[in-house]
């Protein structure tokens, strides 16, 4: 009997010294709070079930999803400041230049710039036609571009000047011309522009530039002072000498849309003499 109830007493001993296999739960309510290590894959999460797919991913790169495959990175580049630039729908962005040709159109003679005087987006911004003599492109904060048809020397005739000091003055035309052999008849060398009446300093010089045995040459400017044509000539050069050299300057007064003319005539010319003119009209306002 006693050996009995000895041995009844030891079956809960013995049972709870044996080895149980680890539970499968599928479902689990955890009423409170569960405290459980972080998980860790044996191989990375995929993308459909809310992973990225990849083991690592590329530092300070950006990720491009790829449907139901591993993600993507692009860049970092190694210039700073390049945008992320579109390749289409099946093809991943990379960062990129951004080329001219890949900037929205504008309307023609436009620009992109900000008129409004304070921060604002840039808007396109028309450009006038601005392509006569004597016209600059101008710029007024809170408008945007005009035309300034008075940039020359007359416009400076307001400006304040020291005593004695001495302006410059713009040199409106300039003609060059070369191994000349025969007469030029009367040629413009500089149209007077509407608004610009007043005085030019016009010089003339020829040279000899390949000598012959005989002839000479003279320059006859035309001009017309408002009142009436005028004109002014240079005295008979040598064209037999080489280097012969002569160089007058005339000051005159122009009316408005009128032309400032030139014009040479050689007489006698025997051997082939060649000469070089050069003129030079500049306005003194």
């Amino acid at each position: 009997m006693k050996n009995i109830l000895f041995t009844l007493l030891l079956l809960p001993a013995i049972a709870f010294a044996q080895s149980y296999p680890s539970p499968t739960f599928q479902n689990v309510t955890v009423l409170g709070t569960l405290t459980a290590p972080a998980p860790t894959f044996s191989t990375p999460l995929g993308a459909a079930s809310g992973g990225t797919g990849a083991n690592t991913l590329t530092a300070h790169g950006l990720v491009i999803g790829e449907g139901m495959a591993a993600v993507a990175t692009a860049g970092p580049s190694a210039t700073s400041g390049l945008p992320l630039l579109s390749a289409g729908s099946s093809t991943d962005p990379a960062f990129g230049t951004l080329g001219l040709s890949a900037l929205t159109a504008v309307s023609a003679n436009t620009i992109l710039a900000n008129a409004t005087g304070s921060s604002a987006a840039p808007t396109a911004i028309s450009v006038p036609s601005c392509s006569t003599s004597g016209s600059a492109l101008q710029w007024t904060s809170g408008t945007g571009l005009s035309c300034n048809t008075s940039i020359d020397a007359a416009t400076l005739s307001g400006a304040s000047l020291p005593s004695g000091a001495v302006s410059l003055v713009a040199n409106f035309a300039s003609v060059n011309l070369t191994a000349q052999t025969a007469s030029i008849t009367t040629t413009t060398a500089y149209a007077v522009p509407s608004g610009r009446a007043g005085l030019y300093l016009v010089s003339v010089d020829i040279i000899c530039t390949t000598a012959g045995t005989g002839g000479t040459v003279s320059a006859t400017l035309g001009w017309n002072n408002g009142s009436a044509s005028a004109t002014a000539s240079m005295g008979a050069m040598s064209l037999s000498a080489l280097g012969g050299e002569t160089t007058q300057t005339f000051a005159i007064y122009s009316a408005a849309i009128q032309n400032i003319t030139y014009a040479t005539t050689v007489s006698g010319a025997a051997g082939s003499p060649q000469y070089a003119i050069r003129v030079r009209v500049l306005s003194l306002g």
